[in-house]
């Protein structure tokens, strides 16, 4: 049996009406497609048919009714038992395919990046703290938090000696938050908190100044910065060491050059 739409091709369906033809669907047939294109190109060759239909629609969104009628159709289409659930399982499906969720996450992290790196991004995004917005995120942030822990661990496995929380003056019962104590080195993260606002900014700088007091050095990181690496806190922390011990080394190299200055004055030759 042949197609009885033109096409020549092999009869595989008969519709109600008793033709047959080589889809299920009359518009399928490659013959019927190409009538209707020739036919719909006819109808539209007609100027005044399409600025009669152009006049329809600007007629019909002149109606002051029309979107409230589109707008309760969506909704009744959208009630309908079950177009919700189908959506939904559609969605669903479409972002459980394989690598859909790695690919979205990556992109995004990417941007992120970008848009985080852009000079003018940075600037704004320091302003915004200093002038009071860090208020807001230091109440969700954790005490200590994420980073201050990163860098307890950083500190932890380099020198195994460093102290914790750490009291380095009794009497105004100042506490840091990781200590060498016997290079008397600190080393802290700056977090959101300590730049809430200007009274928070004055007390960590007195803090500092007052154990600073006592031959304490500090090396502080803030969020403004990059987090150091383990590497970086290791070189840091090297190199204030070493700057203590050349100091160390040169202050009894003095007293000694003294001691003997003194002795030579105090035994004069016979």
């Amino acid at each position: 049996m042949i197609c009885e739409y033109g096409c020549g091709q092999e009869a595989r369906h008969q519709f109600k009406n008793g033709k047959w033809c080589c889809g299920n669907r009359w518009e399928k047939c490659s013959s019927s497609r190409r009538k209707r294109s020739k036919l719909n190109k006819e109808i539209w060759s007609d100027i005044s048919l399409k600025e009669r239909q152009s006049e329809i629609i600007k007629r019909v969104w002149r109606d002051p009714t029309t979107k409230e009628k589109i707008t309760e159709a969506q909704k009744e289409g959208w009630n309908k038992p079950g177009v919700k659930e189908h959506q939904s399982k559609l969605s669903k499906q479409a972002w459980n395919k394989l690598g859909v969720k790695e690919k979205f996450a990556e992109i995004m992290k990417e941007v992120q990046k970008e848009v985080q790196n852009r000079p003018e991004m940075k600037k704004r995004h320091r302003e915004l703290m200093l002038n009071g917005a860090s208020a807001h995120a230091a109440s969700f942030i954790k005490n200590p938090s994420k980073e201050e822990l990163a860098l307890r661990k950083i500190v932890k496995e380099l020198y195994p000696q460093a102290e914790h929380t750490y009291k380095v003056l009794d009497i105004r019962e100042y506490t840091v938050d990781n200590a060498l104590v016997e290079e008397k080195i600190v080393i802290e993260f700056d977090g959101y908190h300590h730049f809430k606002n200007q009274e928070a900014i004055g007390y960590h700088d007195k803090r500092q100044k007052e154990i600073e007091t006592q031959d304490w050095r500090f090396i502080r990181y803030n969020i403004f910065q990059k987090f150091p690496s383990k590497e970086q806190v290791k070189q840091d922390i090297d190199n204030f060491i070493n700057e203590v011990r050349g100091k160390l080394k040169k202050g009894s190299q003095e007293g000694i050059d003294a001691t003997a200055n003194k002795n030579v004055c105090t035994h004069p030759e016979i």
